[in-house]
């Protein structure tokens, strides 16, 4: 258990770097399946008290939404696809596995990390409003994965192009621009929007899903402009770096207290718990 315990604690900071990085708030619904698992690996001492089930459902979760979000530096959903019964079939799917998921979660005291009497007296309300929010999340989340997987590349032009930048609690930034008359609105992470924001035509290659959506790699959108995405790329991946820094550090301040132990011992126990050393 102590191999999965690291693998989510990598896999966390991983979600908060690439949040920070891309500019995409998503990566951090990655904390929701493996915190769980971090939990179970670390405050869990009963070996009979590990559920399998669990374990699926968070890397089947993880690895779906690192799927639908990696690699991608402009993407476009067309609206049609936003509003189906397919998806609200979908919803209620996962509103039934996501909610014994976080029922199982709090009631083992995987994720029961503070209010502890309360969140263990009402872990099926807990786990009702959390299981319907990441059905909620998920749905898009899903459906994106498997546009992606049953894609095909295609050479795609737009002309007209305008930078779009809306900020609020989600922030929307993206390019849109004109093919054949048609509009084309396609959401855009930040290095993608400061690198393209000024230009008034696009030609690239996507993968266009079998669900119509079209997913543009970095890989292939900035070829172009080398010194200018490095310069980019530099600046944006420093600011994500101290951001996780700083977590890190709000981590081991909180764990200080409560251990009443300086940082250097603090960081050994935490280091030996991690590896598997104390148990």
């Amino acid at each position: 258990m102590a191999f999965l315990g690291l693998i989510s604690i990598i896999l966390s900071f991983y979600a908060v770097f690439s949040a920070s990085f891309t500019g995409r708030k998503k990566y951090l619904y990655i904390l929701f399946w493996t915190i769980p698992v971090a939990g179970m690996s670390y405050n869990n001492f009963d070996s009979s008290n590990i559920n399998g089930i669990v374990i699926i459902i968070s890397f089947a979760m993880t690895f779906l939404t690192v799927f639908s979000l990696f690699n991608t530096a402009l993407w476009y959903i067309p609206e049609r696809n936003k509003v189906k019964i397919s998806r609200i079939i979908m919803f209620l799917i996962n509103c039934i596995i996501f909610v014994y998921y976080f029922y199982q979660c709090l009631s083992s005291g995987y994720i029961v990390y503070f209010a502890e009497d309360f969140l263990h007296k009402n872990a099926l309300n807990a786990a009702f409003v959390l299981g319907v929010l990441c059905a909620w999340i998920s749905v898009p989340v899903i459906f994106t994965a498997f546009d992606r997987y049953f894609s095909q590349n295609q050479k795609f032009i737009i002309i007209k192009c305008s930078p779009v930048r809306k900020n609020g609690i989600i922030k929307i930034r993206g390019i849109k621009g004109v093919q054949n008359g048609v509009d084309y609105f396609f959401n855009a992470d930040k290095r993608a929007f400061f690198l393209l924001r000024n230009e008034k035509r696009i030609a690239t290659y996507v993968k266009k899903g079998v669900l119509g959506g079209m997913y543009v790699s970095p890989n292939v959108l900035f070829k172009e402009n080398e010194r200018r995405r490095k310069r980019i790329t530099k600046r944006l991946a420093k600011r994500a770096f101290i951001i996780v820094l700083f977590v890190l550090l709000i981590l081991l301040l909180i764990l200080r207290i409560n251990m009443n132990m300086d940082f250097s011992s603090v960081i050994i126990e935490v280091l030996k718990i991690i590896t598997g050393m104390k148990r």
